[in-house]
């Protein structure tokens, strides 16, 4: 529409052809040049501003994952991934209703300790292979009856059967094995 009345208005102003031509011709020529400067112009706003974005965000995402770190207590220099720890930092953020979470859904379990990890490695593998014994004993490295008998003994001290709510457990047994002490009960 602007370029109908712009070549319209030339038409009005300018008399001979090959000069009106030649008008068009310039007209034509810098708008695609100041189409060409404002898209690039637009263009690396764009590309900055998303640099900006995914730099804030990788500020943020590296942050979270130093604060897990921290929580877990490793012994500098360690490294972690925040794609690894995504879930525990979600799960952790309110680290006093995480503690009660793993207190609440792990029982006896949630003491800190060489046996009770072993047997919350046990649970985690068997949630973890989707209830197959067999799957996690291969997770584990042992024998399928071992397997078995630390399950048992784990459900012993949860006090209740690894399918009574398994996505909590799951999320208790994630915290306690990645956090360990910091969510876990002195034994």
């Amino acid at each position: 529409m602007v370029r109908e009345r712009w070549n319209a208005e030339l038409a009005d102003r300018i008399s001979g052809r090959a000069q009106l031509i030649s008008a068009v011709r310039e007209s034509a020529a810098f708008s695609f040049a100041y189409i060409d400067v404002v898209t690039a112009k637009v263009s690396a706003d764009h590309v900055a501003e998303r640099d900006r974005r995914q730099r804030r965000a990788a500020a943020v995402q590296a942050e979270r994952a130093r604060r897990v770190a921290q929580l877990t207590q490793r012994p500098s220099p360690s490294f972690t991934r925040f794609e690894d720890v995504a879930l525990v930092d979600l799960l952790s953020r309110d680290l006093p209703a995480a503690r009660a979470l793993v207190r609440d859904e792990l029982g006896g379990l949630a003491a800190s300790g060489e046996r009770p990890a072993l047997l919350r490695a046990a649970m985690l593998a068997y949630l973890s292979s989707y209830g197959s014994h067999s799957a996690a004993a291969a997770r584990l490295g042992v024998h399928r009856n071992t397997a078995l008998l630390r399950l048992r003994r784990a459900e012993e001290l949860r006090g209740r059967a690894a399918g009574q709510h398994s996505h909590e457990l799951l999320a208790a047994l994630l915290l306690a094995e990645t956090l360990g002490d910091a969510v876990l009960i002195d034994g």
